[in-house]
């Protein structure tokens, strides 16, 4: 199945991550305005309106506040972004840090880590509720969370 366009106006698509949206297939997709940009300008959410079709909709396109991001960059830092929500919430992910905003580019979250290289995955998809035999629960308390 074809995504949507991944070069228009000669702007450069990067960091494309599947989402399941409430059970829809969604696709978020950041957009860096020149290449060699440290991150994109832009943040798309695609949702999959027609899967025989191979129809995909932009739903919301959020701006990012670039300045704002940039003064937690080193010198050599680059930073990807992600949209998480329905609503358009943000993630932005830096080497050492998580900042959160809202579809208008407002600051909503800034979580230091203590590690490096931190990576938002590649696909976020909730998790499944069908039992699968194979992966059976160790040390299972009603009490806690089941771990595998």
């Amino acid at each position: 199945m074809p995504s949507p366009a991944v070069n228009v106006n000669n702007q450069l698509v990067s960091n494309v991550k599947l989402l399941d949206m409430e059970g829809v297939l969604a696709m978020s997709s950041s957009w860096s305005e020149t290449f060699g940009d440290d991150g994109p300008s832009r943040v798309d959410l695609w949702f999959l309106e027609d899967y025989k079709s191979n129809v995909w909709v932009c739903k919301c396109r959020i701006e990012l506040p670039v300045e704002d991001i940039s003064r937690f960059l080193g010198l050599l830092d680059l930073w990807t972004a992600v949209v998480v929500s329905h609503e358009g919430d943000v993630l932005v992910d830096l080497m050492n840090r998580l900042l959160g905003y809202d579809r208008e580019g407002n600051s909503v979250a800034n979580l230091p880590c203590d590690c490096s290289l931190l990576e938002i995955g590649p696909h976020m998809l909730k998790r499944s509720l069908v039992p699968h035999a194979s992966l059976g629960m160790k040390n299972h308390s009603p009490n806690k969370p089941p771990f595998l």
